[in-house]
């Protein structure tokens, strides 16, 4: 949480490399269950818990796709992807 800013999770610096975020708030068709742009292959629906996760990679390709792949495995999927990253930011859905 940054003091200076009660909206902003969190700040980093950033040097040689890139940033990307993937999230939650795109669409929702129900107010009892968030559906958004993001679908798990494996049941087809979104994925819920997370309101969103950031990702800091050496390329912007690397860290959206790892992004959008966290928000669907959660921290769950660390182990998988760690090593083509270099920090993960996961905010929870409220």
């Amino acid at each position: 949480h940054d003091p200076d800013n009660p909206h902003t999770a969190r700040t980093f610096p950033l040097e040689n490399g890139a940033c990307a975020t993937s999230g939650n708030y795109e669409i929702h068709f129900d107010e009892d269950k968030v559906y958004h742009h993001i679908v798990s292959p494996q049941s087809g629906h979104s994925p819920q818990g997370l309101t969103s996760v950031t990702v800091m990679a050496d390329t912007g390709a690397t860290a959206d796709s790892l992004a959008t792949a966290l928000m669907v495995l959660g921290r769950d999927g660390l182990p998988q992807i760690q090593a083509h990253m270099q920090q993960a930011l996961f905010l929870p859905q409220t």
